[in-house]
């Protein structure tokens, strides 16, 4: 095997090895931690579900309450207090083969996490669930980093 071939074997070897290592890891906590970022911001500015859809209204009285604490009211946003969103993060992301396990988490384990499962509940699809832009948007992200951790191995 010449000189030039050798480098370039070693060369994939490193690419393989930047694949294999903690790059994926922290990655896909990147990535993951943007889509969920998005879907945030989805809820909050347009009250939709990752289907597109409206979350149900609000009911009268309660939409009368919002507004006398300053809220807006024209569409559901769950975030009166805004802990329930702002508290949802992801707490680990596991790499095992080629999937990506994702544990997603509030901090207040009890309370947000109840008024989450409540909600989901109520309107029928889980809040959080990402669309596909979001979705694409993570891997797009993903990718991104994955290359970017290749050049920088080869320099």
């Amino acid at each position: 095997m010449s000189l030039e071939l050798r480098q370039v074997v070693q060369q994939y070897d490193q690419i393989l090895d930047v694949v294999k290592s903690h790059l994926n890891r922290e990655a896909a906590l990147a990535a993951t931690n943007d889509v969920l970022a998005l879907v945030k911001l989805r809820i909050e500015k347009k009250g939709e579900n990752f289907e597109g859809q409206s979350f149900s209204p609000y009911s009268s009285s309660y939409a009368d309450f919002r507004q006398s604490q300053g809220s807006q009211t024209g569409y559901k946003d769950f975030s009166l207090t805004t802990r329930m969103l702002t508290n949802v993060t992801v707490k680990e992301v596991q790499i095992t083969g080629e999937r990506a396990i994702l544990e997603i988490t509030t901090l207040d384990e009890d309370e947000e996490r109840e008024k989450l499962d409540g909600n989901s509940a109520r309107e029928g699809v889980p809040i959080l669930a990402p669309n596909r832009d979001e979705i694409n948007l993570a891997a797009e992200t993903y990718i991104e980093m994955l290359v970017s951790g290749i050049e920088n191995k080869l320099r």
